[in-house]
């Protein structure tokens, strides 16, 4: 990622549009969205890698991006994480948390602060994910989890 950067401007303007769009019109019809972008030459086309590249301009393999009624949460390693920093932050409207993949705990910690979120975002009863997109990778096998952990589920 050494040399890519985020246009920092058009990422905030976009999550904006994606974020007021979805609680004026309830875009989705869940209260929270998971998207998990994995790794997978097959597929080409995918819902998931469209919006990522629509926000960064990048596709960000094993990310998976939770997006609450307030906040945006992206989970992925290290170094993806420090392409996004800087849009980490609130910015009219919504804020931005980033998370580091921890594999020491196996992301317990990060699955926790998730699933809180999850259940606090309108009222917290579905949880919406991409049902075509099939990928492999760690981030997929997260958002999984995640769906698994809250008990919540929903189709986008």
């Amino acid at each position: 990622m050494g040399d890519l950067k985020l246009d920092k401007d058009t990422f905030l303007k976009r999550l904006g549009i994606l974020n007021s769009t979805w609680k004026k019109s309830d875009l989705f019809g869940v209260d929270a969205v998971a998207m998990a972008v994995g790794k997978d030459e097959n597929v080409v086309y995918s819902k998931s890698t469209a919006l990522q590249t629509w926000l960064f301009g990048y596709e960000l393999p094993d990310t998976l991006m939770v997006l609450t009624e307030e906040t945006a949460y992206f989970l992925s390693s290290k170094k993806k994480i420090e392409f996004l920093q800087p849009v980490e932050g609130s910015h009219s409207g919504i804020t931005v948390k980033l998370l580091i993949r921890d594999k020491k705990d196996d992301d317990k910690t990060n699955f926790s602060k998730l699933v809180e979120a999850i259940k606090k975002s309108r009222s917290g009863s579905s949880l919406g994910e991409v049902s075509k997109d099939k990928f492999e990778g760690i981030s997929v096998r997260r958002g999984e989890r995640l769906c698994r952990l809250t008990h919540l589920s929903g189709k986008i």
